[in-house]
């Protein structure tokens, strides 16, 4: 098995064969057939995959198709309309990465027009309340930031190496999500947490040190990992959000 370059209109042409065979296969369990991905948005490259919804009437359950194809990555999600229609509505931790698939893709197969459906969701989303999904992400930080102490405890340099690469890249989604911008394609992903005006001032060099992009001590880790959860969370607070609880509750 080798990976191959594909173009493209060869990634256009395989989607439009794979509904066809969707349709055929599945008959009337299936309400759409959505392209998405980089594909949706012309934004594939060489190596890009081939990424897929099939949305299934509700009560349908087919499993994920997920193979290599004449050495191009190809992945299907059968997915309940209702279930993908509240998805569209949700504010979730992996907000910045998921949203794209709700508002960037192209109908394959829409006999009922399900997907102006989805674009009524979607336009009505935008005015959903992130500030609880924010706090959320905030404490997972500080959840992060204790796996990295603890590390630091018992001197393990890989766990707080690996820990720190996974509070960067919740820190960067907090971020995201805070400015609202989610990421048209993955390959995006730090360029537009870079870009994004609302984060510390500081925010790019704790990045940089906790991901591993620069080589930097043990200890350097543990200072940027204290410092950008202490800074955020100043960001956090003056948006009248907190994650600390005088109380337990459930």
């Amino acid at each position: 098995m080798q990976l191959k370059k594909h173009t493209h209109a060869e990634r256009l042409e395989l989607s439009r064969q794979l509904s066809k065979q969707i349709v055929d296969t599945y008959g009337d369990k299936i309400v759409a057939v959505l392209a998405t991905g980089s594909t949706a948005k012309n934004l594939d490259r060489p190596y890009s995959d081939l990424e897929m919804i099939a949305i299934v009437r509700d009560g349908v359950e087919i499993p994920i198709a997920q193979y290599i194809h004449d050495g191009m990555s190809i992945q299907i999600d059968y997915v309940e309309g209702s279930s993908f229609l509240k998805d569209a509505q949700r504010i979730t931790f992996n907000w910045a990465l998921a949203w794209d698939q709700f508002r960037n893709r192209i109908p394959l197969y829409d006999p009922t027009g399900w997907v102006l459906k989805l674009d009524k969701v979607v336009a009505e989303s935008e005015t959903t309340d992130t500030r609880k999904t924010i706090g959320q992400l905030m404490a997972s930080l500080y959840e992060g930031l204790e796996v990295i102490k603890n590390a630091e405890l018992e001197h393990d340099e890989i766990g707080i190496r690996t820990a720190g690469f996974y509070l960067a890249w919740d820190a960067a989604k907090l971020v995201l999500l805070m400015n609202k911008r989610y990421v048209l394609t993955s390959s995006w992903f730090w360029k537009e947490t870079k870009a994004s005006p609302v984060k510390p001032k500081s925010f790019w060099k704790h990045v940089e040190r906790l991901a591993g992009f620069v080589m930097v001590s043990v200890d350097d880790i543990v200072e940027s990992a204290e410092l950008l959860c202490k800074e955020m969370l100043e960001i956090v607070e003056s948006r009248g959000i907190s994650i600390e609880s005088t109380k337990l509750a459930v």
